[in-house]
């Protein structure tokens, strides 16, 4: 699919982003269930991987974008604001070695945790890309996409979702509405997540001539800092044994021994086969 620039719009009169934003902008902590492999990778490599917005879990979400390949700007790494639960160890962790990673920050300053001096990355055919921060275009790789990263609240409002030119106005896409909504059978992951959006200022929509190719990468790896972290809290597994905890104890002091790390054991430890 081509597209032009001048169809990718950022309302900032849209209630339901401004909303989500707000509510995001309250948190003081959230937290991503992840696994022993992943976790090694976020402390030595200082990255985040979004997921392209058509390879979520929930499939219905791809299909509020009518199955539109402007889903392919989007990308999303997610986070909870919700108390530790069973239902989030099960699916989105393995049991022996999975970890609920707290990031605690001050209000209003997650996107701080975003290194946008450094290039965020991806690949395709074995070739690595390089974008840069939409306010960092000094040394910026390509002359096409930029990326902006956002904090959301998820919100949880089948109706809405539902509601014909939600995403697609037109001709016009407001992307603020972006991986903004999910149907209220989600509400359990009281869901906070970053969105990456790809965004270029190229191409009129008079001049078809103009437009771009939607590129077909299906993460980002987004560096991010610690400097503004006030703590991590490293949850794990019900399910995981001491030598596992000894090496992800081992892996913190090794790659980010600056920083505070709190170890806790799961609520749910002895409760649960």
């Amino acid at each position: 699919m081509r597209i032009a620039g001048e169809q990718l719009g950022f309302s900032t009169q849209n209630e339901s982003a401004k909303k989500s934003m707000e509510s995001a902008k309250k948190r003081t902590a959230i937290y991503h269930h992840t696994n022993l492999e992943a976790l090694i990778y976020i402390l030595r490599d200082k990255c985040l991987k979004f997921n392209r917005m058509d390879f979520v879990n929930d499939i219905q979400e791809n299909e509020f974008f009518k199955n539109d390949d402007v889903a392919k700007l989007v990308y999303v790494s997610c986070f909870s604001y919700g108390e530790e639960s069973i239902p989030m160890w099960n699916i989105y962790t393995t049991h022996s070695e999975g970890v609920r990673v707290g990031l605690k920050i001050e209000d209003g300053t997650f996107e701080s945790l975003f290194d946008n001096s450094k290039i965020i990355k991806t690949s395709k055919d074995n070739c690595t890309l390089k974008f840069a921060f939409s306010d960092k275009r000094k040394g910026y790789t390509d002359s096409t996409w930029l990326v902006d990263i956002k904090a959301k609240d998820i919100c949880y409002d089948s109706s809405l979702a539902k509601t014909p030119g939600f995403i697609n106005c037109g001709n016009i896409y407001d992307m603020n509405n972006m991986a903004l909504v999910k149907d209220v059978a989600w509400s359990y992951e009281e869901e906070t997540r970053f969105t990456a959006i790809l965004r270029t200022t190229k191409g009129k929509i008079t001049d078809k001539s103009t437009w771009v190719d939607i590129p077909d990468y299906t993460y980002l790896l987004v560096p991010i800092t610690f400097e503004n972290l006030l703590e991590m809290e490293i949850t794990f597994s019900p399910w995981m044994s001491d030598a596992i905890q000894d090496l992800i104890k081992l892996a913190v002091e090794k790659y980010v021994p600056e920083v505070k790390v709190v170890f806790r054991e799961s609520k749910f430890c002895g409760k649960i086969r």
